[in-house]
């Protein structure tokens, strides 16, 4: 039968686990996000010297929140298919999602067919007690020596209240007048 492709088909997929590396991969070509950290994700995390190409979604997908997470020496190209096609999109699936001492070094996110990064904090957690968005202290990243060019989309797409997040030697076109520095 032919392969049928679906937003849901990661080439990986981390649930839980501890220690995580994910070092010298080529991930081409997957159905859905190439890797996704999911629910659970693992407590600490180095993604280094990867290559995520031509996946239907998302060349990385953070949705349920990471801690002590590093990205180094990285590309991210040829999403598209899908929304968001991203090369890298953050988001969090639940309140208790949080994402601190998170980093991304020397990353490239070339070609894809929306943004290269995609952060959404205002859709991060809808608080229905409060009937209100709410993220206070559960968001940090840094990019450093990042490389976006050629996405359709803009180079980033930062939703707005981006308090903690941090950039570092970053191309004009990733930096908005709302982020933090």
């Amino acid at each position: 039968a032919p392969y049928k492709t679906s937003q849901f088909r990661f080439a990986t997929n981390w649930y839980r686990g501890d220690r995580i590396s994910i070092h010298g991969l080529r991930i081409s070509s997957s159905g859905g996000d190439s890797i996704d950290f999911g629910p659970g994700p693992p407590p600490m995390t180095n993604v280094k010297d990867v290559v995520l190409d031509d996946h239907l979604r998302q060349g990385m997908s953070i949705c349920s929140g990471v801690v002590n997470f590093t990205v180094e020496n990285t590309v991210m190209s040829n999403t598209g298919g899908h929304a968001p096609a991203c090369g890298l999109d953050i988001e969090f699936d639940h309140m208790d999602a949080v994402t601190k001492n998170v980093s991304f070094r020397n990353v490239s996110f070339i070609n894809n067919s929306n943004c290269g990064v995609s952060i959404s904090p205002s859709a991060m957690v809808y608080d229905p007690a409060r009937k209100m968005y709410d993220h206070p202290n559960r968001l940090e990243l840094t990019f450093e020596d990042i490389f976006v060019v050629d996405n359709r989309g803009q180079g980033h797409a930062c939703g707005e209240d981006m308090a903690g997040v941090q950039l570092t030697n970053m191309p004009p076109a990733l930096q908005v007048a709302s982020l933090s520095l």
